[in-house]
């Protein structure tokens, strides 16, 4: 009886490593895109993997929102996940949105953000990207 189910285990663990390399190549790629397309059209990204580059601004001590001017400056939440809080970029860029907090900014941050994509028609908060990774964080003169 041993030997039958040692050629079981044995069988499923090449299953298991043959299909490896085939799950693995099935990542999920982020649709690149913008705030104001997020906001005009948010049940076609409902769910989403996205990558977003925008303006990057404090609303309370600890809250962020991803904002384009070109859409009349409606917001979308940057929600950061325990996992990721202590990341560099994730601080790096706190740093510099909330340099010289609660007063004007001085600064503009801009950043690329890829997260998941939620909205939730008639509840606040309306629109939110939960960050899976912050990218190119740059920081420039306010205008």
């Amino acid at each position: 009886m041993i030997a039958p189910r040692c050629c079981v285990i044995v069988f499923a663990a090449a299953a298991v490593l043959a299909c490896a390399p085939i799950m693995g190549s099935h990542a999920t790629a982020a649709a690149k895109t913008d705030v104001c397309t997020l906001i005009a059209r948010p049940k076609d990204f409902e769910r989403q993997l996205v990558t977003v580059t925008a303006i990057v601004r404090a609303t309370t001590h600890y809250s962020m929102v991803l904002v384009d001017p070109n859409c009349n400056e409606r917001t979308i939440i940057l929600a950061i996940p325990d996992s990721a809080e202590k990341t560099a970029d994730i601080e790096k860029l706190r740093a510099a949105v909330f340099a010289g907090y609660p007063h004007a900014p001085k600064t503009r941050t801009k950043a690329a953000v890829t997260g998941w994509f939620n909205r939730a028609s008639g509840r606040v908060p309306m629109r939110t990207i939960t960050a899976t990774r912050i990218a190119d964080v740059e920081t420039a003169a306010a205008d």
